[in-house]
């Protein structure tokens, strides 16, 4: 009887925690493939804490994601930005988080996204916001709080926090501040400044727009 018990439990065990593919979980249309279908069961790290752990709303983001050069539509997908996870939503209410080695870029929340390859980050995905001579990307991290009170008894999450890079040629260097973005193109800041005060540019508070746009015109120095 006992070892009967045993291997119920083991049995049950093993279920829960499966490597995903199309084959083996009920409810998967089997057309998204397995190469889409590739990853583990996710299980968010702080169910209960207050707050969204997520890269803009806790919703599901009905989008694209290309996944070693092969695009896939019609997906919905969220950002965990406390664990660094992309997860893919499967039908029956299930959730995988995807294989962020196999994962070229998604868009989600009007924002493009592409698998991190410099291991100094980090991060598995950043946010692209301009491909030149220089790159410019954001990452984006929420943490969890461990503070308990009557309105967050299981803790809760921090708000975002974005660190912004320009790289090139292999090297990221920080650019949060204006100061940091005009240290990195030195010979051209008094230009730069007349740039962004005659678009009204808040470095800070600009949006990827205005910075897509200060970036073309840093190349064009």
């Amino acid at each position: 009887m006992n070892n009967y018990l045993f291997l119920f439990f083991l049995f049950t065990a093993v279920l829960r925690f499966p490597i995903c593919n199309s084959q083996q979980l009920e409810g998967i249309d089997i057309n998204k493939s397995d190469l889409l279908i590739n990853g583990k069961r996710y299980f968010k790290e702080y169910p209960n804490a207050n707050g969204n752990s997520y890269f803009g709303t806790d919703k599901w983001s009905e989008t694209w994601i290309s996944i070693q050069s092969i695009l896939f539509s019609d997906v919905e997908i969220k950002l965990d930005i406390v664990s660094d996870k992309l997860i893919f939503k499967l039908n029956m209410g299930e959730s995988i988080e995807l294989n962020p080695q196999l994962v070229d870029s998604f868009f989600i929340n009007s924002s493009l996204f592409v698998t991190n390859k410099d291991l100094s980050l980090k991060k598995n995905y950043l946010e692209k916001i301009h491909m030149g001579n220089f790159f410019y990307y954001k990452t984006h991290q929420k943490e969890f709080i461990k503070e308990y009170n009557s309105f967050s008894p299981f803790g809760k999450i921090s708000d975002i926090q974005t660190t912004r890079f320009i790289a090139k040629n292999g090297s990221y260097t920080k650019v949060n501040s204006k100061g940091e973005f005009l240290n990195l193109f030195k010979s051209n800041k008094k230009d730069i400044k007349i740039f962004l005060k005659k678009n009204n540019i808040n470095y800070r508070r600009a949006t990827n727009d205005e910075l897509k746009k200060l970036m073309v015109f840093c190349e064009n120095l």
